[in-house]
């Protein structure tokens, strides 16, 4: 018989026990990799809770995708809104391997663009990228508008807006970032957007995603867009609004599962490693990076993600590094689609779910309640104005005057209601009310108010 000496003997038997640990790390992961029934059930719950019509969810996981629907089909596709920030940002980082801009240069290097604001030459393309530029939806004139603005015009807005702080001072997400990047994009390549993100990113990873530069725009095969009330869903048709490099892509959850390995897999077709570690290590300030944020809630570990919302869709990509799962989760309304990724991850860390309510819920019972106390008083109001005559009769008249300037100061609270809460222009109130049917409730109030000012008034001058 021969003897292996001591050193090989120990040197089997580590290798050995290596070989059993990591065969045994692998069942567990797979153990726990979350089944088709787990995610059935949490979607099932989430329509339940929220009163989303449809939902669709591609899983990541060991490299494997799959793809689960409810009320939509499977293949359906869905404007992913801001989830297109991603895709602007390789095709950026592409252009830039291929010498046709610096990330480090000025933007006014690409595109015809004079700053208003002393501070705006030094705005960078990766400050743009990072979400650190100074720019502002809100004084870009793009925050909640409803028409769509052709390139010309938004880059004068850009020129003209104010910058709420220096470049690379402080991270400030904002739409007109992203929008910007599409034209340096088109400028330097001589093509326009809606061809160069397919043929540089859709066609290599032949995805089936869509460009539209318009919000409204609806290619074929789109899901209906839905709007809450309360838990009803209703129909309805995203307005214009300028969507270039932010959030223009329409997708299915296929095309975002693909898009999760060819960001998170070990190995890529398209984005060189340094590629994607630019996009994903957040920038010098703030947790963005480029497309991906560094999300931290509580109980798990940090995670990658990114959320889109129009006003009648809504869409939650992550990425979980500790566990190797990526979630697509794609609405056909503008729910909380990060509720459900949250909790598809918790399920994945053997976590209780939170509760996935939609957030607009209360805001409805709110606002209808409102007009339902405003309607009621009206009648009161009507009913009463007798009394209320003997009341202003011997009444101060600085008190009469005040009881009917109040409904005059209400009406104009509720004009200005978009530019008070959003900073948004007054013609902003179809899309407030598309977004947040129950607003309309408090057009109900103020009428029912001034019904019973105008009783009172008329009432007064006989």
């Amino acid at each position: 018989m021969t003897w292996m000496p001591r050193h090989n003997s120990f040197r089997f038997l580590r290798t050995a026990l290596v070989l059993v640990a990591l065969m045994w790390g692998l069942g567990s992961a797979q153990a726990s990799w979350l089944s088709p029934e787990q995610v059935q059930a949490q979607m099932q719950e989430f329509r339940r809770q929220t009163g989303v019509p449809g939902v669709a969810v591609a899983v990541l996981q060991g490299g494997q995708m799959t793809v689960q629907s409810l009320g939509v089909s499977p293949q359906a596709r869905f404007k992913v809104a801001s989830v297109s920030k991603s895709f602007t940002a390789a095709v950026i980082l592409r252009l830039a391997d291929q010498g046709k801009l610096d990330l480090d240069r000025p933007v006014t290097q690409y595109v015809p663009l004079v700053w208003q604001d002393s501070r705006g030459p030094a705005v960078t393309v990766r400050h743009l990228l990072n979400q650190t530029s100074g720019l502002s939806d809100g004084a870009s004139g793009q925050l909640l508008t409803h028409t769509f603005t052709p390139p010309a015009e938004l880059l004068a807005d850009i020129a003209a807006a104010p910058l709420s702080a220096a470049a690379g001072e402080r991270f400030e997400y904002a739409n007109v970032n992203y929008a910007l990047l599409a034209l340096i994009a088109e400028r330097v390549s001589g093509q326009s957007y809606a061809e160069l993100l397919p043929s540089e990113v859709f066609a290599p990873l032949e995805l089936g995603g869509e460009v539209r530069g318009d919000c409204a725009e609806t290619p074929p095969q789109t899901a209906q867009g839905h709007t809450l009330l309360l838990r009803w869903a209703i129909p309805a048709t995203e307005p214009h609004s300028n969507c270039l490099g932010s959030g223009n892509v329409v997708a299915s959850a296929a095309d975002l599962g693909r898009w999760l390995q060819e960001n998170f897999s070990p190995s890529s077709t398209l984005l060189t490693p340094v590629q994607r570690r630019l996009m994903q290590q957040p920038g010098a300030a703030g947790d963005y990076g480029m497309g991906w944020y560094r999300i931290q809630q509580p109980d798990l570990p940090p995670y990658l993600g990114h959320g889109g919302n129009l006003v009648t869709y809504a869409t939650h990509v992550v990425y979980d590094p500790s566990t190797q799962t990526g979630l697509a989760v794609l609405l056909d309304t503008n729910g909380p689609a990060a509720l459900l990724t949250l909790n598809l991850l918790r399920e994945r860390h053997g976590l209780p779910a939170v509760p996935m309510s939609s957030p607009s819920f209360w805001l409805d019972v709110v606002l209808l309640g409102l007009a339902a106390v405003a309607l009621a008083w009206a009648l009161w109001a009507v009913g009463r104005r007798q009394r209320w005559q003997a009341w202003a009769v011997a009444a101060p008249r600085w008190r009469v005057g005040l009881s009917l300037l109040l409904p005059i100061l209400l009406l104009g609270v509720m004009v200005f209601a978009p530019t008070l809460a959003f900073t948004a222009p007054l013609t902003s109130w179809p899309v407030v009310l598309t977004l947040l049917p129950s607003s309309a409730g408090l057009w109900v109030a103020v009428a029912a108010i001034l019904t019973g000012w105008a009783a009172r008034l008329v009432f007064l001058n006989r």
